[in-house]
């Protein structure tokens, strides 16, 4: 049957003269693919499948998607930092895990042992440092964060995790504190969220402390990818 009332852009339709899978997966970043999705009604489905495959490939460098999301709704921590900023920029991922920056994990310092227990029992992970804060310390003081976690993996020791337990009620507000509005970004157990995406789409963001709009760091021209 005919597909009735949609209308496909011309853009769209040069895409599917071709293979539409491999032509945007080419092009386009997460943030371009979720605003095509709201262009071509018809083929959204289409492009928040490849959303999920970015992100479900992008953990998987960490450790099973599974045991992430497990470990991110038992805890209600948060997944943002270096790592997800280049997930929304990349045009293709992922990146060997040796080259990502740790996967940065915020949560709650009620749930932060449970949250560790996830990876260093279910997983092979084992800490390697911690550095607790106090409130006179300016990370502290800026950031709400009360102790810093790095884990490391047994067999595979550049699959990094730094786990940032905060005193206050919600993961979130330490990633509000950030410096700059170009890190606020959040990966929860189940969505994907962009603070500033009209910012993060130009590279640029907006640092808190000085109140400046300067370009964001192009961590993938950083790591010898030109994106």
């Amino acid at each position: 049957m005919a597909d009735v009332g949609f209308y496909d852009p011309p853009v769209m339709r040069v895409m599917l003269a071709y293979d539409p899978r491999f032509i945007i997966s080419e092009t386009m970043n997460i943030l371009e693919l979720h605003a095509m999705s709201s262009v071509c009604r018809r083929f959204r489905p289409l492009f928040l499948q490849l959303i999920e495959d970015r992100v479900e490939r992008f953990l998987c460098q960490y450790e099973s998607l599974v045991l992430i999301q497990g470990a991110l709704n038992a805890t209600g921590a948060m997944i943002s930092g270096n790592g997800v900023r280049l997930l929304l920029r990349c045009y293709w991922c992922p990146l060997s895990v040796a080259r990502h920056p740790p996967l940065e994990i915020y949560c709650t310092d009620a749930l932060v042992d449970e949250l560790i227990h996830w990876f260093t029992v279910h997983s092979d992970y084992e800490t390697k440092h911690v550095t607790a804060y106090n409130p006179n310390h300016p990370e502290w003081y800026k950031g709400r964060t009360a102790v810093t976690y790095r884990l490391t993996r047994k067999s595979a020791p550049a699959s990094r995790i730094t786990i940032r337990s905060t005193y206050d009620d919600s993961a979130l507000s330490p990633i509000l504190r950030l410096d700059s509005t170009s890190m606020m970004n959040v990966l929860t157990a189940s969505s994907l969220y962009c603070l500033y995406p009209a910012l993060h789409r130009e590279r640029y963001g907006v640092n808190q402390y000085t109140g400046e709009i300067r370009p964001a760091v192009h961590v993938a021209g950083l790591l010898g990818h030109d994106n």
